[in-house]
């Protein structure tokens, strides 16, 4: 009986205890007095990588007029179209972590279209950037679906990724020194490095065909 009471009152914490976090999850969730202009334009910088500025790129630049746009042909390194946007991928990082004031950075390639009108896109970006703790040490996989939680990494797609200036530097060296395309490289760092990865569905691949060949093989 004793047992029996011990394993009652166990299950009863677990579950205010989930129901607490659960609870806290979507009080963040559902917050109206979150300060989303602020959290999104003073704490995040955006880059959309694109070969010559067509595709969705004006799309992209009307949600986020402040982006910057990054032009493939810009990369100073001769090779295929992926060692190109590697290249070009590695270079707008170190860019950021030289000249820009803010936290996190948010690379977008330009085959993507977002999930959300603008006014919910920015409070999707806020609510999801906002660390629980006093610290930004995540990267972010924002074209997958997640729920503010830790997930396991992934070396599929770098459709749209965030990395934080706390451990940008390692990363960028992690980066140079592997010779497979960006998305692979990523994952392998985030591993080797130990960066915790976030997940959130704020963009989805438009269906165009992608202009960075595997292979020999256009990937779509």
């Amino acid at each position: 009986m004793l047992r029996l009471a011990q394993s009652r009152h166990i299950l009863a914490l677990a579950t205010i205890m989930v129901l607490g976090f659960t609870f806290t999850l979507f009080s963040m969730l559902y917050e109206t007095n979150l300060n989303v202009e602020q959290l999104v334009s003073q704490r995040i910088s955006f880059v959309i990588l694109t070969k010559d500025g067509q595709r969705n790129t004006q799309i992209l630049k009307s949600h986020f007029p402040q982006a910057r746009v990054s032009l493939g042909n810009n990369a100073s390194i001769e090779g295929s179209l992926e060692d190109i946007y590697k290249e070009k991928y590695i270079q707008e990082l170190e860019h950021f972590m030289k000249h820009s004031k803010t936290m996190l950075v948010m690379l977008l390639e330009d085959d993507v279209i977002p999930v959300y009108t603008n006014k919910t896109l920015w409070y999707h970006i806020a609510i999801n950037t906002v660390p629980l703790f006093s610290n930004d040490l995540a990267n972010f996989d924002c074209s997958k679906r997640g729920l503010f939680l830790t997930t396991t990494s992934d070396g599929n797609k770098s459709l749209c990724r965030m990395f934080s200036k706390e451990t940008l530097a390692e990363q960028i060296k992690c980066l140079r020194s592997i010779t497979d395309p960006i998305d692979i490289t990523i994952h392998y760092c985030q591993e080797q490095l130990n960066i915790t990865q976030k997940r959130f569905l704020a963009f989805v691949h438009s269906g165009m065909p992608s202009v960075i060949q595997h292979h020999d093989t256009i990937i779509y």
